[in-house]
């Protein structure tokens, strides 16, 4: 009915709002910070590069896909946004075509000399392929450039496709970022090694903001909900994802300083996860299901 004010549409609307400034706000972030490693590459400025020596670098190719990354969600964000732009479409189209090759390269073990055609890299050793984009990142833009282009058509769950894809960006990217919280540069699977830092941030960023653009529709709808659920998940979020890395985290380090993680734990969940401990080593069968 008119004149009837709906509380809960009137605070999702807002919530939509506020998550696409969000999405905004990163793209500004990714820009800026793209245009600070190629500002590094073009005057050889290894700290913009690689931030710290030892360090993965984020190569020029990089940098500029993230730049394109940026443009397209300052341009996605508004609500009022083209599903069909044309430039949003160019953008995406030049990621995936870059990543595209790069990845192209990987497996046919071809040069196709677009690793080092605006600027020579010639910190990195001939073997590790100088110039080019990890293949973790390679993957990473190509889901990426895949998602936009997919928004971009009138394909059926279009929204859904753009979500799943800036899920699986998160989840390799973050993969790669956990690996540096723990000292781990490499994995047994390749795919989540040899990322750079400032690019595993940059692409969970990136993802975060695929999400955020459109907060009302498909996996999105129950995390901006303004509802119970909507609003307990929003809370419980930040320590879902915090909490088993800084359990990770905590169990080595306790072990560093002679003291287990059991020490953090009430006395009543010690005792059982001592017990359970014990029986788990001393027992075959329980080491097998576990």
């Amino acid at each position: 009915m008119s004149g009837i004010n709906y509380p809960h549409k009137v605070a999702a609307l807002d919530l939509h709002g506020m998550c696409r400034r969000i999405a905004s706000h990163i793209g500004w972030v990714i820009i800026a910070i793209g245009a600070v490693v190629l500002v590094s590459w073009v005057f050889d400025i290894e700290a913009g590069k690689r931030i710290l020596p030892t360090f993965q670098s984020m190569k020029f190719n990089t940098a500029l896909c993230f730049i394109a990354c940026g443009f397209i969600l300052k341009r996605k964000a508004p609500a009022a946004a083209s599903a069909s732009d044309p430039v949003a479409a160019l953008l995406a189209l030049f990621i995936l075509v870059v990543s595209g090759l790069t990845l192209f390269e990987y497996g046919s073990g071809w040069q196709l000399g677009i690793d080092n055609l605006v600027i020579l890299d010639t910190a990195t050793a001939p073997e590790d392929w100088p110039g080019r984009m990890s293949g973790a990142a390679a993957l990473c833009f190509t889901m990426i450039g895949a998602a936009w282009l997919a928004i971009a058509t009138p394909l059926h769950r279009s929204t859904m496709i753009l979500q799943i894809l800036a899920l699986a960006v998160i989840m390799i990217s973050g993969a790669a970022l956990i690996g540096y919280v723990f000292g781990v540069q490499q994995f047994r699977l390749s795919v989540f090694s040899t990322m750079a830092l400032h690019t595993a941030v940059l692409f969970v960023l990136c993802g975060a903001g695929m999400l955020f653009v459109r907060p009302g529709d498909g996996l999105m709808y129950s995390a901006a909900s303004s509802y119970i659920g909507g609003r307990s998940l929003r809370r419980l979020l930040p320590f879902i994802i915090v909490t088993p890395v800084l359990a990770g985290w905590l169990s080595p380090a306790g072990q560093l300083v002679g003291r287990s993680v059991e020490h953090l734990m009430p006395d009543r969940f010690r005792k059982g996860h001592t017990g359970f401990r014990s029986e788990y080593q001393r027992s075959p069968e329980q080491r097998m299901i576990g």
